[in-house]
């Protein structure tokens, strides 16, 4: 009888862990907003190609063509919401997003709270993914297919509360398990704009409304689909390379 190799056998652990590291890096998307950390301060957080939190110095006239979008992401797992949503080393959620206009791609980041400020040029944007990382078991997704449109002539626009609800439980080695997910969009804008114009005090930013949608039968534009697609066949592999002993 023909003896089986394992893959441990015949991969060098430093090629396997370099396969990790370019396996994640694919998942990141690549426009020209860079975050403002590095790998060092947020090493379970994607770096390139994301947007993180305006600077609340931002002024209406320095804007030209963007536009401040906020709002906020509630996340709740068997009923218990979160109280922490961006951590160096522990749990993160990000959402990799789709511009239409001009067929960029990147990711939107949150604050620890899960209230985002973001500048961002005009346009329609959607994310048929959402990601985030389990310090314990690595990176998951769920599809809420959630669009907005940053159109409007205001320069500051609300874009509501992203709430998501996972049924969830976990195997006898941690391995998360996602028996069920909600998604809704809730206005709650009146009370994100008293928060957005506390901290952005330049009176000239005049906050307006533009919710996001949630539509699970939204089309997925072709650009997009593949490279979720990509990015899903790259989270397989680097989990299956972790997996390998």
């Amino acid at each position: 009888m023909r003896k089986l190799i394992a893959m441990s056998d015949i991969v060098p652990h430093w090629w396997r862990a370099a396969l990790t590291i370019v396996a994640i890096a694919g998942m990141s998307g690549c426009v020209s907003e860079p975050g403002h950390n590095n790998y060092f301060s947020e090493p379970n957080l994607p770096i390139h190609g994301r947007i993180d939190k305006a600077a609340e110095d931002t002024m209406a006239a320095s804007l030209g063509a963007d536009v401040l979008v906020f709002g906020r992401i509630r996340w709740f797992d068997n009923g218990e919401e979160r109280t922490e949503y961006r951590s160096g080393w522990g749990w993160n959620v990000w959402l990799p997003f789709f511009r239409t206009q001009d067929k960029q791609f990147g990711l939107f980041v949150v604050e620890k709270d899960g209230t985002f400020t973001w500048r961002i040029p005009r346009g329609v944007y959607i994310s048929n993914r959402l990601r985030w990382r389990d310090p314990w078991d690595g990176v998951h997704f769920i599809n809420p297919s959630v669009a907005f449109e940053a159109t409007d002539g205001a320069n500051a626009l609300c874009l509501g509360t992203l709430a998501v609800g996972l049924g969830s439980k976990r195997d006898i080695i941690g391995k998360l398990l996602i028996k069920s997910v909600q998604v809704r969009i809730d206005d709650d804008c009146e009370t994100l704009s008293q928060q957005f114009h506390a901290k952005y005090t330049d009176p000239n930013l005049v906050a307006a409304k533009s919710l996001m949608r949630f539509d699970p039968r939204m089309p997925i534009p072709k650009e997009l689909e593949e490279r979720s697609n990509m990015q899903d066949f790259g989270l397989a592999i680097s989990r299956s390379l972790m997996n390998l002993h």
